[in-house]
């Protein structure tokens, strides 16, 4: 597995995707990359305790967190 950064910021209802980490992050999300593409995979209602992945600022952002979740998990 090879290390794979992106960095989503959202600027008044935009948002911008950086290449690599640029600032401090809020959120981060750091496993494989095979867990990270199943991210999108996800449904609201079926999340379940994923142990392949760290999340990092849960605690400090959880809403956050949890409207990241949302947003990955729609279609």
């Amino acid at each position: 597995d090879h290390p794979t950064a992106l960095t989503l910021r959202f600027d008044f209802g935009r948002l911008i995707v950086h290449d690599g980490v640029v600032g401090v992050p809020d959120i981060t999300l750091r496993g494989p990359l095979a867990a990270l593409e199943a991210l999108g995979d996800l449904r609201a209602r079926t999340f379940g305790p994923r142990r392949d992945l760290t999340v990092y600022g849960l605690w400090t952002h959880p809403l956050m967190v949890r409207r990241l979740f949302r947003v990955l998990s729609e279609r």
